[in-house]
């Protein structure tokens, strides 16, 4: 389903002259090659599942994800990050208010 829309939307980008100007412009820009709408269509085809949950894997590891948060409640905060495990968490407490604020690092 998800290819289809992806296809989809290429197609309906590629109609009008501007949109095939504007997708050749970036790839030009990129460097990257300058390919036919059907051989996109092909690429898509060809990402499997186990591409996806590879590149899932390789662009969300906790320890490369990066987390902010503004509010009263720094407990909450740390809550809401136990799903992605042990991790160190450098976190500047207080507010604009408070004249002194502190920096910290918290590790759970």
């Amino acid at each position: 389903r998800s290819k289809e829309n992806a296809k989809g939307k290429l197609m309906l980008a590629l109609e009008s002259p501007m949109g095939r100007m504007a997708d050749l412009g970036q790839s030009l820009i990129s460097g990257m090659p300058i390919l036919s709408p059907d051989e996109v269509v092909k690429q898509i085809d060809a990402v499997s599942v186990e591409d996806l949950r590879e590149l899932a894997g390789e662009l969300y590891r906790p320890a490369s994800l990066s987390v902010s948060g503004i509010g009263p409640d720094a407990q909450a905060f740390m809550a809401a990050l136990e799903p992605l495990g042990p991790t160190s968490v450098p976190t500047a407490m207080g507010s604009a208010h408070d004249k002194h604020s502190v920096d910290e690092e918290v590790t759970r």
